[in-house]
């Protein structure tokens, strides 16, 4: 009878295994999107975020005054921010409504002053994604690396900070309240395998590590109060990009220049 009972419960599922699920289902509707739109996208790598706000999340609906918000409370740290709002861009790019969820694919491929594929999801019931191609196979400057070859060092801490910063600010823009809610990230990158570190993007600042990367993907989770002030998130970048070096002969970057780069993007002195 014990082991008829135990074989009928079920394991509560992890925030993890939840970020995982909410990832791949994102992925998938990115692979949906592109399909729809016909669109033949080149080789390249990706950052990508998942965010779910752990707490009572106030209610919501995926309805303009909804994104109103999280445009307004953005605090657009880069000129190319995270879950920016591209509701000013031409009508393939603009954001629309999905199941209950705002989404948005930006594919810019002929400009020539920037190349961008961003897939952004805002789901008012406390759960956003971000597929972001990589800085390092698209840019268009002239002394940018063939792609698929390096990763900046500096690009992946700047747009950690970066997501994690305005993940709290969309969370208490909702209402949320800090001292009852927790931020659960996963944070990944793919298309790794063969590149070297790199500093082309970031000059100022020298990197010298002989060898490439033999892992493609790198996943990563963190977990946040949200009452987390501005200047303790550097050891939760520390926490989500250290997995992504280690994979490059082991590398392990300064908690010193994760700190200066992520007090910087906060600063808006990069």
């Amino acid at each position: 009878m014990a082991s008829t009972i135990a074989q009928g419960i079920q394991p509560e599922e992890s925030i993890e295994d939840i970020l995982r699920c909410y990832l791949q289902e994102s992925e998938e509707r990115f692979n949906t999107v592109v399909k729809e739109r016909s669109i033949n996208l080149p080789e390249h790598g990706t950052s990508q975020v998942a965010l779910i706000i752990i707490g009572e999340v106030p209610r919501h609906s995926a309805n303009e005054q909804f994104f109103n918000i999280l445009s307004f409370n953005n605090p657009k740290y880069t000129g190319w921010p995270v879950w920016l709002d591209s509701r000013g861009f031409v009508d393939k790019d603009q954001p629309y409504v999905y199941n209950g969820a705002w989404e948005a694919l930006i594919v810019s491929l002929d400009s020539g002053w920037s190349r961008d594929i961003d897939f952004m999801r805002f789901d008012p019931k406390g759960k956003f994604y971000l597929r972001r191609a990589l800085e390092d196979d698209m840019s268009v400057k002239n002394y940018a690396p063939p792609p698929m070859t390096v990763l900046d060092f500096a690009l992946p801490v700047i747009r950690t900070a970066e997501a994690i910063a305005v993940g709290i600010e969309f969370a208490k823009a909702m209402g949320c309240e800090p001292e009852k809610t927790q931020l659960a990230f996963a944070f990944k990158w793919t298309g790794l395998r063969g590149r070297r570190l790199s500093s082309w993007a970031n000059q100022e600042r020298s990197i010298y590590l002989q060898g490439s990367a033999y892992q493609d993907e790198v996943l990563a989770f963190i977990n946040l109060p949200l009452e987390t002030p501005r200047s303790a998130l550097a050891q939760y970048v520390n926490q989500a990009v250290s997995p992504l070096f280690t994979i490059f002969n082991g590398y392990q970057l300064s908690i010193d220049v994760i700190e200066d780069l992520t007090r910087r993007l906060i600063e808006r002195k990069l």
